[in-house]
């Protein structure tokens, strides 16, 4: 009697994971957010998330750039699930410490958007990263919003910790975007 109680529960909450009812309060439209601090002045880190656009290294390249206004096309591989994904994205500059992005067409995700905030450190020794993300990658299976939320969290702390070693370290810079200029 236990176990069919078990089975029946398990088989509607399935059921309500499956219609999309019952999703995590942050599943729909909210981003995450991860923080980091950088041993480097902020229009330096500004300068490396401005540098990596282009990087043939991450697969990208820049569409068009206005002064304010960046198009970037990226294509990824090893995406879980999908494998290749073909996205194009756009930032808008807000100001010499912010920068608002979006997904403007994708080949797999439905939506994604966020901000790169740079501001100096509290101690004055460095400077706070801030990446605020939110991505609805179109996937429509269970716990599809738990298996993105996690590979997208997962990204987001590999491109700070990216971030931090090129503003930090100048020859590793020079070495990375110095093999993006040979490509």
């Amino acid at each position: 009697m236990t176990r069919r109680i078990f089975m029946v529960a398990a088989i509607a909450l399935l059921a309500l994971i499956c219609q999309g009812s019952y999703i995590p309060s942050q599943a729909k439209g909210q981003p995450f957010d991860v923080k980091t601090i950088v041993k480097a002045p902020p229009q330096e880190v500004f300068q490396v998330i401005q540098q990596l656009r282009g990087s043939h290294k991450l697969h990208r390249k820049v569409l068009s750039y206005d002064g304010k206004v960046a198009k970037f096309e990226e294509n990824l591989e090893g995406v879980v699930i999908y494998g290749k994904v073909n996205n194009i994205w756009e930032e808008i500059e807000e100001s010499p410490n912010h920068i608002q992005f979006k997904l403007v067409s994708s080949s797999k995700f439905k939506e994604a958007f966020g901000s790169w905030t740079v501001k100096p450190a509290a101690d004055g020794k460095g400077t706070e990263l801030h990446l605020s993300f939110y991505l609805d990658s179109g996937l429509r299976i269970p716990f599809a919003h738990q298996i993105t939320q996690a590979a997208a969290e997962r990204d987001a702390k590999e491109r700070l910790e990216l971030i931090k070693q090129l503003a930090e370290n100048s020859k590793q810079a020079i070495s990375f975007f110095g093999q993006d200029k040979q490509n």
